[in-house]
């Protein structure tokens, strides 16, 4: 077997299938995006495993370990034949100790080339959160809710423009509405881990386009290396009409039962104070959508411009736009881009 740095690891791994090792619940809660779950010893079995360790030592852990495996030979081989018929593949686990090499070293048996990730997936971790330290080119879609953001973005993705989406792999859209018609939110790791493979194509000293967010997306975080340069980053704030945004947000949330948007505007009932409150619901209850809407808008606006103000003026830069043209606006961003050099506020010493 041969052992490989992160670097070399994720190269390998756009041509070789990636196998986790480590047990359903490690994998389940984080992995490398892409990989394969093929764990040497399920929840019960690590947990049996661990306690053994921790009461009677290694030896007997290693035993234990070796009794538990050698039974589920042939189990190993039929699960790696149902997901590749590539002879090349590259393995990682915790700290890319036992149970890789253990795994490893069964598939070479195999005639199966195997490559271990040196120091396993906690590398792979470290190696994250580091990359969103390194300097880039961010800047940053601001604009009040409904103001077509997250479309904004995909038409500078598909002008060839590097794009983060933080709500697509965050699963939520960042308000008390934001998980309706979503999946499950991951957890923060994977999230994070997500992010880092689509960061990890980019060319950090050309522009890189990101939507104005909290730092809390629903239950989750953007990392906080890269929170700190959003920060810092020029924001182009899109100003949309009121009566446009409306019609944007009324448009997105017509599909959706009135029973979850009236338990969303729930959510958010001290904020909005109870008179709004009742309002709300009760045009929701009247097929009135226009006006609960009218509601959460005013909340919102407040809320963001509050957050707009505490950014360095310099950083933020206005853009009206009477005409809602994707394309249109779109090329006004990449031009100010392109006249504009881009600026940090720099670290407070």
């Amino acid at each position: 077997m041969k052992y490989l740095c992160v670097e070399e690891f994720l190269k390998m791994s756009q041509d070789a299938p990636m196998i986790d090792v480590r047990s359903e619940a490690e994998y389940l809660h984080a992995h490398i995006p892409g990989a394969y779950n093929i764990q040497l010893f399920n929840n019960e079995e690590r947990a049996e495993i661990g306690l053994i360790y921790k009461l009677q030592g290694s030896d007997d852990a290693v035993s234990k370990g070796l009794e538990l495996v050698e039974p589920k030979f042939s189990h190993y081989f039929d699960q790696l034949r149902q997901l590749t018929t590539k002879k090349q593949i590259l393995i990682y686990c915790w700290r890319g100790g036992m149970r890789s090499s253990s795994l490893a070293w069964l598939y070479e048996t195999g005639c199966y080339e195997c490559f271990v990730l040196t120091k396993g997936y906690k590398a792979f971790r470290n190696h994250v959160l580091e990359s969103f330290s390194k300097p880039a080119k961010i800047f940053i879609i601001g604009g009040k809710t409904g103001s077509g953001k997250t479309d904004i973005l995909k038409e500078l993705y598909d002008k060839g423009e590097q794009v983060i989406d933080l709500e697509y792999y965050a699963n939520h859209k960042g308000s008390a509405f934001g998980h309706l018609g979503q999946p499950p939110q991951p957890s923060s790791e994977y999230f994070e881990n997500q992010l880092f493979m689509e960061w990890n194509k980019f060319d950090l000293a050309k522009p890189i386009w990101i939507e104005d967010e909290n730092q809390q997306i629903g239950n989750i975080f953007i990392p906080k290396p890269l929170w700190i340069q959003m920060q810092k980053s020029l924001v182009f704030m899109i100003d949309v009409s009121l009566e446009k945004r409306l019609i944007r947000l009324m448009l997105e949330y017509s599909c959706f039962n009135k029973e979850y948007l009236i338990g969303c505007f729930e959510k958010i009932g001290r904020r909005i104070g109870s008179e709004n409150l009742k309002t709300a619901v009760y045009c929701l209850n009247n097929d009135d959508l226009k006006t609960a809407c009218n509601i959460v808008l005013k909340y919102y606006d407040k809320a963001y411009l509050n957050s707009l103000s505490k950014k360095n003026s310099e950083l933020v830069h206005t853009i009206e736009c009477p005409d809602t043209d994707l394309t249109l606006i779109s090329e006004i961003l990449q031009a100010k881009v392109n006249s504009n050099p881009i600026r940090f506020i720099p670290d407070e010493t």
